[in-house]
This record gives structure tokens, C-alpha cells and sequence, in this order.
């Protein structure tokens, strides 16, 4: 259903065949591996069809009861047989890539949004891609990404954030902006990936309606 590249991604190769095990977070698949940065040395990921799998760094083993995950996140991409659709389809003429010349347009937008809104969303003009909607001159919703994890060298996963103008909200702009960033990233050989809260049902809408599918629900220690 999903690209080999999300499940190399998030699924270990050697993990065939293991038990379910008891952990202080339900049952899993206990998975230890050395390639989890440390800034996030433990993850849980519970997809939407296998088992739960549970990876840490070796030195985490017998600490395990004693760590709090981050919240957890719902965790989307476009579906194979949907990204086939992707292709076919332009995103409207008000909705464009940015670039520098855009900084004026975007200083206006930040200033008509919250400090939690854009901490919270994480779109930049200095991101590996960054597209925005207009109506007229003004900018009025703005989604950008970045290769995930950044400390991972050649990712091809491209974490997405999006944030639109509070006065255009509900009109289904953050969806057409995500589409036309998330066509653009898949013309360049990048995996669209779009993150969540669980409690943020307004984020979750503008994935499906953007055409993601969710793919697992993720918690991490984050220690950055």
C-alpha cells in the first residue's frame, strides 16, 4: 500500500520472526539498533497493520520503564496507488512555489499568525521546499519540508509543515497548498511525510484531504 522507502524507512530488516514482548509500553517488537541519533534514542511505532514495534540504543535496555515518550503523532504519506492520481493533477495557478523574492509577502503572513501556530507548524523559506496560495497579493497559506531526519544524510522523507492565515482557515487552503508542495516532492524523488498531534483533528483533515492515508502513530524520547 505504501512506498518500500516509507517501510525501509521505519520497519527493520532483521525484525522477522521476533516475539511480541511485554513492555512498559504494550506489547511490541523489541527491535535495539545504533542508528537512532541520540537526541532520539527510543521510538514506538504502532502501524495501522503489523505489530508495535519498540527501538532503542543498547544502553537504554534496562532504562526503559523509567522513560516518558513525547506525545504521540500521527504519521501520514500518499498512498502508491494514490501517488499515481498526485501526478495527473495541478495545483491551481494561486498556489506556487516560493522563494526569496517571497520574504516580504511571508514576513506579512508570520505577522497575521501565532507564535504557538508557527512554532507548532515549522514552515520556513530557507526549508527544502516551500510552497504558498494566494489570494490576490497576500498570502494566506504556506506549507513547507524538509528531509527527516535532518541528521539523517540522503533521507528521501520529507517532513511537512503547514500553517494558513487564521482569517482563511476552513476553506480547504492548506490541503491545496500541501498538494502542490507534496506534487513537487514527488516529481523530485522525495517521500512526502506529514506529521500530527493526535488531539489536532483540524491537522488530521488537512491530510486526508490532501490525499495522505495514515500510516502509524509514532512516540519518540526526545532529548533535543
Amino acid at each position: 500500500m505504501f512506498s518500500r522507502r516509507v517501510t525501509d524507512h521505519w520497519i527493520p530488516q532483521n525484525i522477522e520472526g521476533l516475539p511480541l514482548e511485554q513492555t512498559p509500553f504494550g506489547e511490541a517488537v523489541v527491535h535495539e539498533s545504533l542508528e537512532l541519533p541520540d537526541k532520539r534514542p527510543v521510538e514506538l511505532l504502532r502501524p495501522e497493520s503489523g505489530p508495535s514495534i519498540l527501538t532503542f540504543r543498547p544502553e537504554y535496555r534496562d532504562r526503559l520503564a523509567d522513560i516518558t515518550l513525547h506525545e504521540a503523532d500521527y504519521v501520514f504519506y500518499i498512498a502508491l496507488a494514490d501517488q499515481a492520481a498526485y501526478s495527473s493533477q495541478m495545483p491551481l495557478a494561486e498556489t506556487r512555489k516560493l522563494t526569496a523574492e517571497d520574504a516580504v509577502a511571508f514576513g506579512r503572513f508570520q505577522q497575521l499568525n501565532t507564535e504557538d501556530d508557527l512554532d507548532e507548524a515549522e514552515v520556513s523559506l530557507d526549508d527544502l521546499l516551500v510552497y504558498g496560495t494566494f489570494r490576490g497579493d497576500r498570502l494566506v497559506s504556506v506549507a513547507s519540508m524538509y528531509t527527516w531526519p535532518a541528521s539523517k544524510e540522503g533521507s528521501v522523507i520529507a517532513d511537512i509543515g503547514v500553517i494558513t492565515d487564521p482569517n482563511f482557515r476552513g476553506q480547504g487552503l492548506g490541503a491545496l497548498t500541501v498538494r502542490g508542495l507534496s506534487l513537487e516532492a514527488l516529481s523530485l524523488g522525495l517521500e512526502p511525510q506529514y506529521r500530527c498531534n493526535l488531539e489536532n483533528a483540524g491537522s488530521q483533515r488537512v491530510a486526508e484531504s490532501a490525499g495522505f492515508t495514515l500510516y502509524a502513530q509514532w512516540q519518540a524520547l526526545d532529548l533535543s
